[in-house]
């Protein structure tokens, strides 16, 4: 079953920014989906069992942005 984290996401200034946050949490191996918003600054993210925050964490990083469990 499905486990959703909520991220807040610094750096994000356009959709460009947007859409390189949720590329970067889509590749993540047992993401199942990833809602990124500018607006809030903030990520929704449906996980598997297997995956953990700090993988999140780590790809969003090295995206080039800062992101932290909410």
């Amino acid at each position: 079953m499905d486990s959703v984290l909520h991220f807040n996401i610094s750096g994000m200034r356009c959709a460009g920014c947007v859409s390189a946050v949720q590329t970067a949490i889509e590749s993540v191996t047992g993401v199942t989906k990833a809602e990124v918003k500018l607006d809030n600054h903030a990520a929704q993210v449906s996980v598997s069992d297997e995956t953990s925050a700090a993988n999140i964490i780590a790809v969003v990083e090295k995206a080039g942005f800062q992101a932290e469990l909410n």
